[in-house]
């Protein structure tokens, strides 16, 4: 793998790729070899592109792409064009279509603010032994506690399949809601 170019720190303030996806994105494209990784529900790109600047191929999934395609032309002008290039696209309802990628297909997953349960089996299944997970919930803010998962629930999804390298849950909501903030790295067994 080639060092990537190095981008302004006003691009990569623009791009606001995940604090996780920053700190790991190296090893996560280290991880994958050259296979794929995928990014579901990748929204504007902002992780796919970054994980594409540090030279992963890079598989960005969302219901609706034009957010991709509206960011693309805020990075035109910058290194970051070719990052947002070389990002393959699917357009896909991950939550009413069936999961499309075979057992040990994927390099990598990173999963930022999306949490959808039914797919956590399907992870589990298609990344490669060695690649790794990255998943983060959505913030704890005013009612989106009931969008969370409760306490364990992603770690007794994934422990089976995956070694936590990084693991943190933090409990949100109002007293006695049994609901968390999750933030997770995890290596494929």
């Amino acid at each position: 793998m080639t060092e990537p170019e190095a981008i302004s720190q006003a691009d990569l303030r623009r791009l606001s790729p995940s604090p996780l996806v920053r700190r790991y994105g190296n090893e996560v494209v280290l991880a994958a070899g050259g296979s794929p990784i995928l990014d579901v529900a990748c929204g504007g790109g902002r992780n796919s592109v970054w994980l594409a600047h540090l030279g992963g191929r890079v598989l960005g999934i969302d219901i609706d792409l034009r957010r991709i395609g509206a960011e693309r032309t805020r990075f035109v002008d910058s290194l970051l064009n070719r990052a947002f290039e070389r990002v393959e696209l699917l357009k896909a309802d991950l939550v009413r279509e069936v999961w499309p990628f075979p057992p040990s297909s994927v390099g990598g997953i990173v999963n930022i603010h999306f949490l959808q349960e039914s797919l956590l089996r399907s992870f589990c299944r298609s990344v490669v032994s060695g690649g790794l997970l990255i998943m983060e919930t959505v913030p704890a803010r005013g009612g989106n506690y009931l969008q969370l998962p409760r306490a364990g629930l992603l770690r007794g999804a994934l422990e089976d399949s995956f070694s936590f390298v990084f693991y943190k849950e933090r409990p949100a909501g109002p007293r006695g809601i049994d609901a968390v903030t999750v933030q997770l790295l995890a290596k494929r067994r």
